[in-house]
Formats: C-alpha cells, structure tokens, sequence
C-alpha cells in the first residue's frame, strides 16, 4: 500500500471518515481520565520518558498480577506524553486519529480486494458509525483494541499484494497488532481464509507458496510470547486473574458459563445494531448466569456462531467477501469469548470492537 497510488476520489473519502469521526466523537477531546485511563496517571513516572522506552517494552500491562502483556499499547502513551504532554486532550486526539486509519484501511482494503469503492465505502461508513465503537474511542484505555485492529489491517494488507509479500513488514504488524492486544492472534486463520480466497485452493502447494510469509507472522506471535514470559513471568503467562465481581463465568461449571458466553454473543450483535442501553461496565449481577438451555438470547447467540461458521464454507467460492467479513467476525470473537476459556471480563463492548467489523452480514 502507498499513499502515492491513492486516487483523488480515495483521499475524499478518507479525509471524509476523519471529518466524520471528529464531528461524533469530537466531545470526546474535553474528557478527563475515566475507569481504567487512570492507569495511565498512576504510571505517569514510568511512561512520560524516553529514557525509558527500553523499560516499557517490557513492562507487564500496568502490573504482573493482571497477567497482561501489551507493549505497543504502553509505548504509544509514552510518545503521547511525549509528543502531547500530560492532558487528556492529546490522548482523546490520537484515539479519533488512530480510529479515523482504522476506517481508512478498511476502505483501503476492501477496495483491494474486490475493486470496488462504493462497497469499500459503504463497508468503512458502516463500520465508523457504530454506536458500541463510543466506549472504545471515548475511553482512552481503549487505544489498545483500535491499535490491535489498525496493525492487523496493515498484516492482511501484506497479504493482499499482487507482488511479493513483504514477509519482514508482515511479521512486524503481526508484532505490534498482538503486543497491542492479545485478540489479534485472531488473524492467523484469517489470513489462511483470506489466501484461501486468493488462491481459490488451500492445499501443501499454496503453504509452501506463502510459507516463508506465514512463518514470519508465526515467529512474530512467539517472539510476543516469549517477551510475555520475559515481562510476566512463567506463573502468569497464561491466563488472566481476575475476581468475581469482574468475571463471574470462571467461577462457574463449564456448561453454564457456555450458555452464557453464547447469550453475551447475542447481546453483542444485537447491541451493535439496536444501540440500547449501552453500557461501560457489565460486571458483577450485571450480566445473570444462564443455567437453562431454552434461554432466548443463549439460542440465538447459539445460531448467529453455527450459522456464521457454515456460511464461511457455504460461500467462500460464491461469495467470498461475506466468508472474509464472518471469518473476521467469529475469530476474532472466540478470543474474547469466554467460551474456550475465561477472560478478565464478563463482557464489555470495547472487546467486541474487532468483530464488529465482520458483523456487516447480518
């Protein structure tokens, strides 16, 4: 991707996305630090110096007891203070320009992939508009799922070439979109999709074909892990701890907490399309524990996850932008889930941030 192969028509409208962002979020700029922004304050010594940045980048998010590891969330507050000082204004201005790229990109891309600006358009509008995007773009804390998107983008970008991949620049965003947060490790099977479309096979010629390309974005997902060990520690490189006022599903029986977890599917998807009721926290008595399988919204959420698997096989040859957008939509939810394992969180919409861009099918 250059900036000198855009057409006057792309730079419409990406600077459109920009004027739009600023105008819905733009009330964000007079915001002071809230919930967990405040993180920032109390690690203020740590992340206002240059000197060190080394320190940084291998520091566990906020403290090694959260089991989080997320140095390109981290660095970016440092080059804030840096750059913007220590008001919240400079940290509320580069969330609505980091989110104004994520916009752009998915214009960008969607018009690579299937020539066509109008839909790429009409798929980056959709997408900025979304109400249950306001936590994740007002709070500052939630720099961490936009720059986690931003730098997948950029990954599946390599990947969509018509030259050789570029398997160094690969393997960086791979880095940086992980060490922003942990829900990128969903664009390793996005991509296999996202060849699969390409190559329209999926078979040992085409690995070996992009093998060097796939090994880089591998090595850059253990390279993060070992620098997680490094920083974290090896009792909390797995795993997060948590409390039952923030989670109550992990000190639940597995089957309810899956009943759950599908019902929270479909508070997710219904919540990104009938935007009532939003809320910043969701956790304890927020959310009940469904023990009964006949739960409306548990079945639902149980429909929307099969259903959306089968149509990513159904329609890959026939239609593959809706394979692409649901693979998006169902990896990048699994990670944030609750359903394989546990998370810090019962639910929040910041973390559906990711998967809503894939939800553009329902």
């Amino acid at each position: 991707m250059s900036l000198r192969n855009l057409t006057k028509k792309d730079w419409i409208y990406i600077i459109s996305f920009f004027v739009l962002i600023f105008i819905i979020y733009g009330y964000s700029l007079s915001g002071d630090f809230v919930f967990d922004d405040r993180n920032i304050i109390e690690n203020e010594t740590l992340l206002s110096s240059l000197k060190n940045i080394g320190q940084v980048a291998i520091h566990p998010f906020w403290n090694t007891e959260a089991s989080l590891y997320r140095p390109t969330t981290l660095l970016s507050y440092t080059f804030n203070f840096i750059f913007f000082g220590h008001g919240p204004a400079g940290f509320h201005f580069i969330n609505l320009v980091l989110y104004s790229i994520v916009c752009s990109l998915v214009y960008l891309l969607i018009k690579r992939l299937w020539k066509n600006d109008h839909l790429a358009f009409f798929t980056a509008l959709i997408f900025l508009i979304l109400p249950i995007h306001t936590e994740v773009i007002a709070n500052i804390s939630g720099r961490g799922e936009i720059l986690a998107l931003l730098f997948s983008l950029l990954t599946l970008f390599e990947f969509t070439t018509d030259k050789k991949i570029n398997f160094w620049r690969a393997g960086l965003w791979m880095l940086l979109a992980i060490g922003s947060k942990e829900i990128a490790i969903a664009i390793i099977p996005i991509i296999f999709v996202l060849l699969y479309i390409k190559e329209q096979k999926l078979n040992l010629e085409m690995v070996k074909k992009y093998f060097i390309s796939i090994s880089s974005v591998t090595i850059a997902v253990l390279f993060y892990f070992f620098l997680r060990f490094f920083s974290l520690g090896p009792l909390n490189i797995l795993g997060v701890k948590t409390s039952l006022v923030e989670n109550p599903l992990i000190f639940t029986d597995t089957i309810p907490r899956i009943l759950t977890s599908f019902k929270i599917l479909w508070m997710y998807v219904s919540k990104t399309f009938w935007p009532i009721n939003l809320c910043s926290d969701y956790s304890f008595n927020q959310i009940p524990i469904i023990h009964n399988y006949l739960d409306f919204g548990t079945i639902m959420g149980i429909f929307i996850f099969f259903i959306s698997i089968s149509f990513i096989f159904i329609y890959i040859k026939k239609k593959p932008i809706i394979s692409l957008s649901l693979s998006i939509f169902i990896f990048s939810f699994l990670p944030i889930s609750n359903i394989i394992f546990p998370i810090g969180t019962i639910m929040g919409e910041r973390l559906f941030f990711f998967p809503s861009l894939g939800c553009r099918n329902f």
